[in-house]
């Protein structure tokens, strides 16, 4: 009853100094302490959120428990890496591509050394030709890995799990 009694006041008092009707006057309902609004929609946010869930913005800076920021990877520049850095582009994500990256670092280097034959010590033309056809399929390889990642795996590096 008693907060009935102090909007109705309300009401009268705003009815009186600005001439608007009292139906016609609407409260705003004031958000929790733990909220505040995105400066970008407008929206109520939790006060701790990094992100806003509506509209995608950054609207606090990562705070991380380690004392440093993880930039953010891009997908563009995995796939222009890969083109022309073949499997040493999976350096820029080694924390989830260090196998893919020493599989390619192996092959290209024992392969051709077991095919050309000079760890017998005799020297053959098969190791002349092993070696392009190596490193072609890794550099095929990472291509399309990095191509072929959605943009959440980049956006997300290191923390998601696929």
């Amino acid at each position: 009853m008693q907060v009935n009694n102090k909007l109705t006041n309300v009401n009268y008092d705003l009815q009186l100094s600005s001439g608007i009707p009292a139906d016609k006057i609407k409260f705003v309902e004031e958000k929790p302490p733990e909220e505040v609004y995105c400066r970008y929609c407008s929206k109520p946010i939790l006060l701790t959120a990094v992100v806003c869930p509506f509209c995608g913005s950054q609207v606090q800076e990562l705070k991380t428990t380690s004392g440093y920021q993880v930039a953010v990877k891009s997908k563009s520049v995995a796939v222009v890496m890969a083109v022309f850095l073949s499997f040493w582009s999976w350096l820029y994500t080694y924390g989830k591509s260090s196998v893919k990256f020493w599989i390619s670092l192996i092959l290209t280097i024992i392969v051709p050394i077991t095919a050309s034959g000079l760890i017998n010590g005799s020297y053959n033309w098969l190791g002349f030709f092993a070696y392009p056809v190596v490193y072609l399929g890794a550099w095929i390889w990472a291509i399309a890995d990095n191509a072929t990642k959605s943009y959440k795996y980049f956006i997300n590096y290191p923390n998601e799990t696929k």
